[in-house]
């Protein structure tokens, strides 16, 4: 697992995260910490940290149950950063899996878009023949409405 935390700085002076881990469900502790870490040094508001840290662990959950189904787990990627005026908080999540239609018959199922959806300010979902990209973003200040 490589965790990299400051190496590199975004415009906005504060450092980036870059998280590349095989995507297996025990990874998820790891993230999640590394993830809270990056968030605090960037001073980020609490109730933003947690906000951000939940929608992040649902698209790596996605990533890990989904993306990788009947074949060896691949690379889970997390970058994160501070930039723009105003700033704003980008988050990335990455697989090379294959993307998966949300089952719809499940009734306990298929709910980790739409908190996703609600959780970030906005998400962009693009999927590829070689993986999918999660991209969340929120204003850094923590204001904004969730979700829109």
């Amino acid at each position: 697992m490589a965790i990299d935390v400051g190496r590199h700085r975004a415009p906005s002076g504060t450092p980036e995260l870059s998280v590349v881990l095989p995507a297996l469900a025990e990874n998820a502790s790891a993230l999640r910490h590394a993830f809270d870490d990056w968030a605090r040094a960037a001073k980020l508001p609490d109730e933003l940290v947690e906000t951000m840290s939940l929608a992040v662990y649902e698209a790596m959950a996605n990533a890990v149950e989904h993306a990788y189904r009947g074949r060896a787990a691949g690379t889970l990627r997390v970058h994160a950063l501070v930039a723009g005026a105003p700033e704003h908080v980008l988050i990335t999540v990455e697989d090379e899996g294959r993307w998966r239609t949300p089952d719809t018959d499940d009734g306990l199922r298929g709910r980790g878009i739409p908190l996703m959806e609600a959780l970030a300010g906005s998400v962009d979902i693009a999927s590829r023949a070689d993986g999918t990209t999660v991209t969340m973003a929120w204003p850094a200040d923590g204001g904004g409405e969730p979700g829109r």
